[in-house]
């Protein structure tokens, strides 16, 4: 048996009985997360895996050990905790979780998903203030999550007008790399500028805005 079957099999029988708000079996949404993680991020078994049993830890009996114990790896287990509430955290709950969501870019790029499949209203049988509260919130989140997924290009301009350009995963490795070659501070180059995202509405920004000299 695959591991990716294994942890279906684990989604299955935790969420048992359960339903969401719109009074549907519950284990279809971890399913429906995954192929969403699939459709944007690509195929990764353990990725898979982390999309399936994002819920487990705080909505069910299953714990960290009893996944180590299944024999899933640390990644899987890393995964799905960076994406857990923790019931002990009594103040700053919500702050608390997106820092350890964005700490984690497995738990980040299944936590857009998770609030992608969130955010279908079709699931909802009203939409009352609650629930639109409630999408504003994963809206937000979901941005916020989008801005440090996105792909970056940064661009440096020389004095003789010759552009040179690399492209990163992220703002946090662009600003890594700029800051320990050397290029931000080089006497020839007079612009830098970073590109985001790879689409027609890529916004293109002062990179110097974003750097730590």
């Amino acid at each position: 048996m695959s591991k990716t079957t294994q942890m279906t099999q684990l989604v299955y029988q935790a969420h048992e009985g359960q339903v969401d708000k719109g009074g549907v079996e519950y284990y279809l949404h971890p399913l429906h997360v995954a192929r969403i993680v699939e459709e944007r991020f690509g195929y990764d078994p353990e990725l898979e895996m982390i999309a399936l049993g994002h819920d487990l830890l705080e909505d069910t009996w299953v714990t960290a050990d009893t996944l180590k114990d299944m024999g899933f790896s640390q990644r899987v287990i890393d995964g799905i905790v960076g994406i857990t509430k923790l019931k002990t955290e009594k103040t700053d709950l919500y702050k608390n979780y997106k820092e350890r969501v964005f700490a984690n870019s497995d738990s980040m790029k299944v936590k857009w998903a998770d609030l992608t499949h969130n955010m279908d209203t079709s699931r909802l049988k009203t939409i009352d203030d609650e629930a639109k509260k409630r999408l504003e919130k994963y809206t937000l989140f979901r941005a916020e999550i989008e801005a440090k997924l996105e792909p970056v290009t940064l661009y440096w301009t020389f004095k003789n007008d010759h552009t040179w350009s690399k492209s990163f995963d992220n703002e946090d490795l662009m600003t890594l790399f700029a800051n320990t070659t050397g290029l931000v501070t080089h006497p020839d180059i007079i612009k830098i500028t970073a590109k985001f995202g790879d689409g027609k509405n890529s916004v293109l920004k002062d990179a110097s805005e974003l750097l730590v000299w």
